[in-house]
């Protein structure tokens, strides 16, 4: 899938496809941030996921992703943790 972060690599992805098929990507970027975006069934962005079929979510340190899933509702759930990194 293209993933499309303007000067950062991305690391750790993870994927769940919801009840209507759509795909779910989550990765962590090495800017620290995690981006969660939503593809339709056959590969193109899901417009109306988001802005540009993402969220970015950002906040003082550093972010992994390490899970994306649903509850029961079909609300998005998306595990990780956050901290300061080393070195």
């Amino acid at each position: 899938f293209p993933v499309t972060i303007t000067g950062h690599s991305v690391e750790n992805p993870v994927l769940a496809l919801d009840s209507n098929g759509r795909i779910l990507l989550g990765v962590s970027t090495s800017a620290g941030t995690i981006q969660v975006s939503r593809y339709l069934q056959n590969g193109s962005a899901d417009a109306s996921f988001g802005f540009n079929s993402s969220y970015v979510f950002n906040n003082s340190s550093t972010s992994v992703v390490t899970s994306i899933g649903f509850q029961s509702d079909q609300k998005i759930i998306v595990g990780g943790y956050s901290g300061t990194q080393a070195g």
